[in-house]
């Protein structure tokens, strides 16, 4: 009987510990914020690495793990898409932050200052089983919610050079160089008329001397 009641015990003890681990796992939803990049103008070789970040109003809100100084960052090369890292809430209550990009180095460049409002309410859930998260994010604390933080960076734009070559541009793209062409022609049709009248001088001079 007593190894009965002690396997009995072991069995609800194993029971009970899953059913909590299943119920902690329930109450802890996570959320993340998409980011994109875009850009204009000339773009800089190589690709200008940029740094998002994410903060929370209240120093006591939930953060992502491994935040050092209360700051989450995730870095996008050139022009792309990422996310913040993940953040996991194990309370209810209504949590603020904000999503922004810090500028650049690159000179004459218009980094987009833009700071993202985000506001995550957590609650019970319906089934009266764990939480549940809604998240709530807006570009500068109005205007339509956004699915996603975006950020679009505007280069100078740079026009090449022109180069010594007088032939214009057709709209085709190709380089019209048919005046420099017909110089040419020209040029050798006078080199071609003065062989001409040398080579009849010379005859006519010969034959004055035959006579």
């Amino acid at each position: 009987m007593k190894m009965n009641f002690r396997s009995c015990l072991t069995v609800l003890l194993m029971l009970a510990l899953c059913m909590f681990t299943a119920s902690a796992l329930a109450e802890q939803p996570t959320v993340t914020v998409g980011v994109t990049v875009t850009l204009e103008g000339t773009l800089p070789d190589p690709a200008e690495v940029f740094t998002i970040q994410l903060k929370a109003l209240d120093p006591a809100n939930p953060m992502p793990e491994g935040v050092v100084d209360g700051v989450a960052e995730t870095t996008i090369t050139g022009a792309g898409k990422g996310a913040l890292p993940e953040i996991t809430f194990t309370r209810v209550g209504v949590y603020e932050y904000t999503v922004s990009q810090l500028p650049g180095s690159i000179a004459d460049c218009v980094y987009d200052a833009s700071v993202y409002s985000l506001t995550v309410y957590v609650v019970n859930a319906e089934s009266g089983d764990g939480l549940e998260a809604t998240a709530v994010l807006y570009r500068n604390g109005e205007g339509d919610k956004m699915s996603e933080a975006v950020f679009n960076n505007v280069y100078p734009t740079i026009t090449p050079k022109p180069t010594d070559d007088p032939g214009e541009i057709t709209d085709t793209g190709v380089r019209d160089v048919w005046p420099i062409y017909l110089a040419g022609a020209a040029l050798l049709l006078i080199i071609s008329g003065l062989l001409a009248v040398s080579l009849r001088r010379k005859d006519g001079n010969r034959g004055r001397r035959a006579e």
